[in-house]
């Protein structure tokens, strides 16, 4: 196992110019021990000779850091190197080929005695180790890397395995294939470690982290202030979607449980083969004998939604588990489950086999117009059998199918306008039935932006307002609508409802405001209250007269001053800073009585301290 981290310095000798960064700065430099991989190109600084390169023969060299199978000056340089990066090393004789030199006169390998060298280095490869608190309290190195995929976040269900190692003590803790949650703390301190390693893992890796005590446990108790070792393999993460069909509301969650290597995934009108695997309700009741293959084309309405739904997005080979919340979404179809069941309904998937089908951006203008007109017509077949969340999704793939008209050639964007016209009219027809007003809105002042005058559109968005009591937005609405289709009896029914609910609001709004301010003439009287007294100036003179008895002074206060006059006594313009001979005669009087009163506070002053 790797020894301690040293903050290692590079000595008097050896000088450090960095000509490539590497790519990532997390990771740390070798340590004595490690396997590196390497090229170094060896020249003389006087003349710029070279002696040797790893270059020439294209095979870096491999060696183990501190084994002394290469130079000094190469080795202490290589542990300040991270993956990636390339340096120039000017290294002193004494860590180089000293001064007895190296290799025949004359021969290009040959390196004068006494000579400065120049190593000019690239490292490779080496073991992955990253100081994941930044404090050297926990460092991870990576062992094995799994395939490429995202790693686990708070919150996420991952399955692994590991073994907690203490020195001198050996194994104390270690488990396999354990479903562990990341962020749950459900392993004590230890947990902490875990989550931010999990959190730089991707399935398939495999790691080893080392452990001062601070992070696993303490300083006292039988394993207190030892290291510790965790070896942590990360074997699959369960992730978590809503794949309720139509409407995300948590009807049916879908948890990965088994993640597969390959790329392709099921789409939209995809022939696929399911297996069910197990079927169980209500906590426990088995309602499949035997797991069985189902084979269907995704989006047609042949499975239950929960299926339907759920499938969408997996990979062949892949596995999940289906936790449903409605009954609704699991009866029906292939399956053949019966309706009422008790909730939840457990449902363990794997996608068997799965035909793969052209993807929206992989379709021309023409391509998109049939499959927007075969979509369309299947969503209508459904909603009419009453599937009006799968009816509701189809009708919402199809609009998105032509979300940008600009991609359509000039003879094909009438049909591709129109069709997405009448995708999210249905579309919003549905949320009716589901209860989604927000997104009726929505979708109906999306048809509104290009056709003012559209009836179905003005209608249902008129509808949603009066379910959301925005009865002041559902009139006009119908008003436009009446202009537009005088004969709608729907429209006028609609309209003095509104109108009828907007009165009793407002009647409900009015006797709340009334009953408020009758409640306000019925608060008790206050008393006793000194607040409202009106506030009486005292009189300055009197109490100035008080101050004066009290300390034997002589009494000169003459009331507020009057602001100074601008004019003097003939009503000449007085300048600015210009005083009269009048003003001067009362500061000299000021002065004087202000110096009378001091002498005369100080003779009292002086008496009352005899």
């Amino acid at each position: 196992m790797p020894g301690p981290l040293v903050d290692l310095t590079l000595p008097d000798g050896i000088k450090k110019e960095i000509t490539r960064h590497p790519p990532s700065q997390k990771y740390l430099p070798p340590q004595v021990g490690d396997e590196v991989e390497v090229h170094c190109v060896g020249t003389l600084k006087l003349g710029g000779r070279q002696f040797f390169s790893t270059r020439d023969g294209g095979q870096p060299c491999t060696y183990k850091v501190g084994d002394g199978g290469v130079l000094e000056g190469w080795d202490i340089g290589v542990q300040t190197m991270r993956k990636g990066e390339h340096a120039k090393f000017t290294v002193a004789p004494h860590f180089a080929h000293g001064d007895d030199g190296s290799g025949e006169e004359g021969s290009p390998q040959h390196v004068p005695p006494g000579s400065v060298v120049i190593l000019e280095i690239e490292l490779i490869r080496c073991p992955m180790r990253e100081d994941l608190f930044e404090d050297g309290g926990v460092v991870k190195l990576e062992l094995k890397n799994g395939p490429d995929g995202r790693q686990p976040r708070a919150g996420d269900e991952c399955q692994i395995s590991y073994k907690v190692t203490i020195e001198g003590s050996g194994v104390v803790m270690a488990s396999q294939h354990a479903v562990y949650k990341v962020g749950s703390e459900q392993m004590g301190q230890i947990a902490k470690v875990l989550d931010k390693a999990l959190g730089t893992m991707k399935r398939g890796d495999e790691t080893l982290l080392t452990c001062q005590p601070s992070y696993t446990f303490g300083n006292d108790g039988r394993h207190g202030g030892k290291v510790a070792t965790v070896f942590l393999a990360l074997e699959q993460i369960y992730e978590v979607h809503d794949t309720s069909v139509g409407l995300k509301d948590r009807a049916v969650l879908r948890k990965r449980i088994r993640e597969s290597d390959t790329h392709d995934r099921v789409h939209d009108s995809a022939r696929v083969v399911v297996q069910v695997k197990s079927v169980t309700a209500n906590g426990g009741e088995k309602l499949l004998s035997e797991p069985r293959e189902l084979s269907f084309m995704a989006g047609n309405g042949d499975v239950c939604d929960a299926l339907e739904g759920s499938v969408l997005q997996m990979k062949q080979g892949e596995e999940a588990v289906l936790r449903c919340e409605s009954s609704e979404a699991v009866a029906g179809g292939s399956l053949g489950l019966p309706e009422g069941l008790q909730t939840p309904v457990m449902i363990h998937i794997a996608v068997v086999r799965l035909e793969k089908v052209s993807e929206k951006w992989d379709l021309d203008s023409n391509g998109r117009i049939v499959r927007g007109r075969d979509r369309k017509e299947v969503a209508t077949t459904l909603f009419k059998r009453g599937r009006i969340r799968l009816a509701s999704h189809l009708y919402e793939l199809t609009a998105d199918l032509f979300a940008k008209l600009e991609f359509f050639r000039s003879e094909d964007a009438k049909e591709a306008t129109e069709l997405r016209r009448v995708a999210n009219l249905n579309r919003a027809m549905c949320m009716l039935k589901l209860g989604s007003m927000s997104t009726v809105k929505e979708l109906c002042s999306l048809v509104l932006r290009e056709d003012t005058a559209n009836a179905k559109a003005l209608f249902r968005r008129a509808k949603a307002h009066v379910c959301l009591k925005e009865y002041d937005e559902a009139i006009p609405d119908l008003q436009r609508l009446l202009e537009v289709e005088p004969t709608s009896k729907e429209g006028r029914t609609l309209l003095q409802e509104a109108k009828q609910l907007r009165k009793q609001r407002d009647q409900q709004q009015s006797g709340a405001f009334a009953r408020m301010c009758a409640g306000l003439g019925q608060l008790p009287e206050r008393v006793g209250r000194t607040d409202d007294d009106p506030v009486v100036m005292p009189n300055l003179e009197e109490e100035y007269a008080k101050i004066a008895a009290k300390h034997g002074i002589s009494h000169h206060y003459k009331g507020p001053q009057k602001r100074p006059e601008t004019t003097d006594a003939d009503g000449n313009e007085r300048i600015e800073g210009e005083a009269d001979d009048t003003d001067r005669n009362e500061r000299v009087e000021s002065e004087a009585v202000r110096v009378e009163e001091v002498e005369e506070v100080e003779r009292v002053g002086v008496t009352a301290a005899q």
